[in-house]
């Protein structure tokens, strides 16, 4: 979630531009927002709870100005192609979800509590996690190898909390596809013309090709026929190659 400050520069902006001599909130410009304050707050660097929901959009003097329209109806849940054991395990499991979001779940709660997950949710082997989620998700090795369906993987997907867990699942998967390994890697050169960069002994190529961090892609691109990839950039959006698309 954006902080407060940024919504609140966009409104200086608009009033700026529009001239807008009433003071109407975002020069009286209709602005539609959309997110959820169960999920992730604002990144406040060494914050303190405190400080980290006062950086919240409701804590903004543009709150009182908003209308809240909340979504009512699960459009998943109301999919003809759901079986009906999909559909009440589906069901159970939004009902969960919101609760755990409401901070309904192991209540009271003060801020700091345990929520007890079910089962069903846990990874139980905890000597090989990385295989039983793997399995779970796509199956044994042999049948994975034998699957010439792409619909099979865009129809799948592990979620990862850091980027470290990305890379070991990515790599852990990758292993298991047939095929030769065509590997591509990045450009590890500092431009020339900066001449301060280039005479940092900081900066060297084993250091620039160790760098992995959010929003950039690793130095080493592993690929296989048939191994789905991820764009991380809007490439062409009319050709639906934008961030995210899944390949």
């Amino acid at each position: 979630m954006m902080s407060k400050h940024c919504f609140e520069s966009l409104d200086r902006s608009l009033k700026d531009l529009m001239g807008n001599h009433d003071n109407k909130p975002f020069g009286g410009k209709v602005i539609v927002f959309g997110g959820d304050f169960r999920q992730v707050l604002p990144v406040i660097t060494g914050g303190s709870r405190a400080e980290i929901v006062l950086a919240a959009m409701n804590s903004s003097y543009l709150w009182e100005h908003c209308k809240v329209l909340k979504l009512t109806k699960n459009m998943r849940l109301s999919s003809n192609n759901l079986f009906e054991d999909e559909a009440k395990d589906l069901k159970e499991f939004s009902e969960w979800i919101l609760a755990v979001g409401d901070g309904r779940i192991a209540e009271p709660n003060d801020g700091e509590v345990l929520i007890d997950i079910p089962e069903l949710f846990l990874i139980m082997d905890q000597e090989y996690p990385i295989e039983t989620i793997s399995h779970a998700i796509y199956g044994d090795a042999d049948s994975l190898r034998r699957i010439q369906d792409p619909k099979f993987f865009q129809q799948r997907a592990i979620l990862c909390p850091t980027n470290e867990d990305v890379n070991m699942i990515n790599d852990h998967m990758f292993s298991k596809l047939d095929g030769e390994e065509m590997v591509f890697i990045s450009s590890d050169s500092i431009d020339p013309s900066d001449t301060g960069s280039v005479n940092n002994d900081a900066l060297s190529t084993d250091f620039l090709n160790s760098i992995k961090v959010s929003g950039l892609p690793n130095h080493s691109l592993r690929l296989k026929i048939g191994c789905p990839v991820m764009l991380l950039r809007n490439i062409n959006p009319n050709e639906g190659l934008m961030n995210g698309t899944r390949l």
